[in-house]
């Protein structure tokens, strides 16, 4: 039992160790990226940090957005969020889950998110923000009536995406557990495939081609 337990825990100690070497270093400020928004979200009982970055011109592969924060009290989930690529102009929706959420209206959350390109030829950088902590945003409440319907939700092996505006389109389409760690889905058709998806809750990514950027809680069962 012991030597299973260390198996598991050795890989998690490295990225962990990882993720705080990136924080600890110094980089330049990004050029080609920008933080357009920062919020914090409840969504099923749960605390997100949320930004939507936007990639302006440069083509990233394999990058990790670092979750770094000025005040050791800010606990997550997980801090690192990767990606397989991503390439400008287009808005990508990073969400970083608490640990424990106990902060008074008016409490300042602040850092940076550093962009890991040790994948690509681009150099790191950082991207400062600071939030204040105050109302919170449903965030899978937001623009659904007008413009999206997701169904079922729950879900089983399939889930259907209609937009209501035929003149919209999907663009950029993903899927994140909880600890923020993208999934591996299949959307043919207006339908996302989820039978290689193990039930648990999700949260959907939509980019649609009106500029509006979608988050919806999913159930899959």
């Amino acid at each position: 039992m012991k030597k299973i337990l260390l198996i598991f825990l050795i890989p998690f100690m490295i990225n962990e160790s990882k993720a705080q070497g990136v924080c600890d270093s110094t980089y330049m400020a990004c050029d080609s990226l920008s933080i357009d928004s920062a919020f914090i979200s409840q969504t099923n009982n749960l605390y997100w940090l949320m930004f939507e970055v936007t990639v302006n011109y440069q083509q990233l592969y394999a990058p990790t957005f670092v979750l770094c924060t000025s005040s050791d009290t800010l606990q997550f989930v997980d801090t690192s969020m990767g990606f397989f690529g991503i390439g400008g102009p287009s808005t990508t929706t990073l969400h970083y889950v608490f640990q424990d959420f106990n902060f008074p209206i008016g409490y300042e959350i602040a850092g940076e998110i550093v962009v890991d390109n040790s994948n690509n030829s681009n150099n790191n950088c950082t991207m400062p923000f600071s939030i204040t902590v105050n109302e919170l945003t449903v965030t899978e409440e937001a623009h659904l009536e007008n413009s999206v319907e997701i169904f079922p939700n729950p879900a089983n092996d399939q889930l259907v995406v209609k937009l209501k505006n035929e003149n919209d389109e999907i663009i950029k389409i993903q899927l994140f557990n909880l600890a923020g760690i993208k999934q591996s889905i299949y959307f043919f058709d207006n339908t996302i495939n989820l039978s290689g998806i193990i039930p648990g809750y999700y949260t959907l990514h939509l980019e649609l081609s009106n500029g509006q950027s979608i988050i919806q809680k999913i159930i899959k069962e």
